[in-house]
């Protein structure tokens, strides 16, 4: 026959096998945790390994790079040489003065900036009579009699030279 157990024993048996449960999540924890700790870890050892290949790598090509380009400039240093010892056996003089060119000037052309220019002549600027068109503005025809518009030109001569005014005559200064 089956035993019996009280409502107690049922309770207490519910909260080991709660607690015994809450052990294993926690050792599963702890596990899951040192797991990913160790994969960190490795992780970290696989990246300096790495780091560690590539500088040899770098350094080994650095090295055979140096190594070329002293091979090549212990060639140069002997074509050099070669070329040295090679000239000094030959008389190579050459005149500077065959090498000069002559100097060749053109003659000047003033184009006729070497004559004076022509005096101001006032009837190329003085006022012209108004046309037919012009003359039917009322107005048009007076003005001209009078001398044109409100400022007139005249050229005046002095100690300066001719100068152009504009308006009333005014004394040089």
């Amino acid at each position: 026959m089956a035993r019996r157990s009280g409502f107690i024993a049922g309770i207490v048996r519910a909260n080991r096998e709660a607690e015994r449960r809450e052990a294993a999540r926690q050792r599963g924890e702890s596990q899951a945790a040192r797991a990913l700790e160790r994969a960190q870890k490795a992780y970290g050892r696989a990246q300096r390994d790495e780091e560690r290949e590539r500088a040899r790598l770098y350094t080994e090509s650095r090295m055979a790079e140096t190594a070329l380009k002293n091979q090549q400039l212990d060639e140069q240093v002997g074509d050099l040489m070669g070329l040295l010892s090679h000239t000094l056996g030959v008389d190579d003089y050459f005149d500077l003065e065959t090498l000069r060119q002559k100097l060749v000037l053109p003659t000047f052309d003033a184009q006729g900036f070497d004559r004076p220019e022509p005096a101001l002549q006032l009837e190329t600027y003085a006022q012209k009579p108004p046309t037919f068109l012009a003359k039917l503005w009322p107005g048009t025809v007076e003005r001209y009699e009078r001398g044109g518009c409100r400022r007139t030109c005249a050229v005046r001569s002095g100690p300066k030279g001719a100068r152009w005014t504009r308006g009333k005559p005014r004394p040089f200064t």
